[in-house]
């Protein structure tokens, strides 16, 4: 048995897939959409449970017209403010300054115009029922299909394994035959020449031996190519590094 032969015998479709499934990225992105889908459907049953919320806030503010009262006004006496008493008398109104002010600085405004708050919400869903039930449902729906992917792909892939393997298969057998072919045109060229070489054939007989022996040796060397190319493709289903 030649060493393609023992190559090829060494694993089996099973022992190829059971591989495969460990390894192929599309198998791997396929199982972590199920664990996905799966959260996804415990999420959709956390809608039905009461939910306490906390929020907080802290802000304040700055204005370039704010401005504050500095010092104290100056009384500035009495004087008529245009009205009477029943008497006949004139009305006297105090009047001060005018106050001094300035600009409330940006520090002082930020300490002054200070804003905090917080709470606690809690939610019940009370009349949301058939919201939820909807979204659980739903979740559960991408579920199973996220598992009838995984089961597809796994499929899809031992399908690929076994035509990969029955190609191989038949690689192999197409170049076991050529090799026989090979041995019986070199033995055959070999008479061939001999007859040649003492005048019992022309030139022309010759010459079609020869080509004969040459398009089984080409044969030969296609068909080993052949069945180099489609061992690959097992050895990229077990994970193997492709390399000639």
């Amino acid at each position: 048995m030649n060493v393609a032969n023992q190559t090829l015998l060494d694993v089996n479709p099973n022992q190829v897939y059971n591989s495969a499934v460990t390894t192929l990225p599309e198998i791997k992105s396929a199982e972590f959409k199920v664990k996905s889908a799966d959260k996804a459907v415990d999420v959709a049953w956390g809608g039905l449970s009461p939910r306490l919320s906390f929020s907080a806030s802290y802000g304040t503010g700055y204005s370039g017209l704010s401005q504050r009262v500095i010092g104290t006004p100056s009384f500035l006496g009495y004087g008529p403010n245009g009205d009477f008493t029943s008497a006949g008398d004139t009305v006297l109104t105090p009047y001060f300054s005018s106050p001094a002010t300035e600009k409330i600085p940006f520090a002082d405004q930020y300490k002054n115009n200070v804003n905090k708050s917080f709470g606690f919400f809690l939610t019940v869903p009370i009349f949301n029922r058939f919201q939820t039930k909807t979204s659980i449902d739903r979740a559960r729906i991408q579920m199973l299909n996220a598992e009838l992917t995984v089961e597809s792909t796994k499929l899809q892939v031992q399908k690929n394994i076994q035509q990969a393997y029955a190609d191989a298969s038949a690689g192999l057998k197409k170049y076991n035959a050529t090799v026989k072919t090979v041995e019986a045109m070199q033995e055959s060229f070999k008479y061939t020449q001999q007859k040649f070489d003492v005048g019992m054939i022309n030139t022309n007989d010759y010459n079609d031996a020869k080509n004969k022996l040459i398009k089984a040796q080409s044969d030969l060397l296609q068909a080993k190519y052949e069945f180099v190319f489609k061992t690959k493709v097992l050895d990229f289903y077990q994970g193997k590094p492709l390399k000639l």
